[in-house]
């Protein structure tokens, strides 16, 4: 999973970036300010540097089967039904809390705005639980991350040997890899 992550994240470089807010809106050394997409308190994430943050990755157990948690007539029934969760879901996010200012506690680097854990559960069976800084993906960019990473993983566990930039791509998705293109936001913004 840790292999396919890193696959999965070259083509989203950002959820490893430094998310923050912009603080200062002036150019150093004069009486100009930066343009209208470096307004004071907006956020920026900047990505591709050694001290980016990176994406948290920890891995936890639970001493119950999955059957315990979510009986199989549930999960395999006929119809839609909610699960009835035995415990607690949140047991299976990572406790850290996103960071979105990007700030440095002393020496340390800031913390990600990506943090993921896999639980891996008695019976062998895992979760995956993601917490994402919300400027950094809605409901839908994240689901489209999770099926990326998903078919990046299939391909490496079934040895292909390739990435989803050099295999035929999921039926799901078009040949393009996502668009991550701040600056077409920027573009619409009010200056």
């Amino acid at each position: 999973l840790q292999k396919s992550l890193s696959v999965t994240l070259s083509s989203f470089p950002h959820f490893a970036g430094d998310l923050r807010k912009i603080e200062d809106v002036s150019v150093p050394g004069s009486d100009k300010y930066l343009d209208h997409t470096k307004r004071y308190g907006r956020l920026a994430v900047t990505f591709g540097a050694e001290s980016d943050p990176g994406v948290g990755f920890s891995v936890a157990s639970c001493d119950l089967s999955l059957d315990e948690i979510v009986p199989l007539t549930q999960r395999n029934g006929s119809g839609f039904r909610f699960w009835n969760l035995a415990c607690p879901a949140d047991r299976f996010l990572p406790q850290a809390q996103v960071s979105v200012s990007g700030s440095k506690q002393g020496n340390m680097r800031p913390s990600s705005p990506v943090l993921i854990q896999i639980t891996r559960f008695r019976c062998g069976g895992a979760s995956i639980g993601v917490k994402i800084a919300h400027p950094l993906a809605d409901a839908q960019t994240l689901s489209v991350f999770m099926h990326w990473w998903s078919y990046e993983h299939s391909l490496l566990r079934n040895d292909q040997g390739g990435t989803i930039s050099t295999v035929r791509t999921p039926s799901r998705y078009s040949n393009d890899k996502p668009l991550f293109a701040p600056q077409v936001l920027d573009s619409c913004a009010v200056g």
